[in-house]
């Protein structure tokens, strides 16, 4: 299905610009692009969640909970979650290969101090070697074979990182 949408939709004016979402340009929806570059985000409402800087949280789900504690004066949060250095960049990996853009060489450099050379060695060659990622413009992209394996690539690339990442 994902094959027939990347051959037919170009075709219809729609291009891709994430693994699974097509738009014509300049109609990209920017509240999901905002999540998947880790962009800062502010939930209100029960169930909702939000991420700024290091933190995630979300309110309680249950919309009779949610309202308690505001009627109690306190928190409708019912979860927090710091994320540390190699969270932010699972997270970052994760995310930015899943846009057309790609992941950024200089994001991955600032969150580990290496370049993606260092960081991926030769699983970076094998991938490229099979078609699935490239490097271009300081970008590292899923190619249109690699889309179809956008987990696989994600999977064996985080396999591959130094056991000890240095501070950047």
């Amino acid at each position: 299905m994902l094959e027939m949408a990347m051959t037919v939709l170009p075709r219809a004016g729609f291009s891709q610009y994430e693994v699974a979402s097509f738009a014509r340009p300049g109609a990209e929806c920017r509240h999901n692009l905002n999540y998947w570059r880790r962009g800062p985000y502010l939930g209100l409402g029960a169930a909702a969640h939000s991420f700024f800087g290091d933190r995630r949280w979300a309110n309680h789900r249950d919309p009779d909970s949610y309202l308690a504690a505001l009627a109690r004066g306190e928190s409708p949060v019912a979860f927090r979650e710091e994320i540390g250095p190699w969270k932010a960049l699972m997270e970052t990996m994760m995310l930015g290969l899943r846009l057309m853009e790609g992941l950024s060489c200089a994001a991955l450099s600032s969150l580990t101090g290496l370049s993606v050379e260092e960081l991926f060695g030769a699983t970076l060659a094998f991938l490229h070697a099979e078609g699935l990622i490239g490097l271009e413009g300081g970008f590292l992209r899923l190619t249109p074979r690699g889309i179809l394996f956008a987990d696989y690539v994600v999977r064996r690339l985080v396999q591959s990182l130094p056991e000890e990442l240095p501070a950047p």
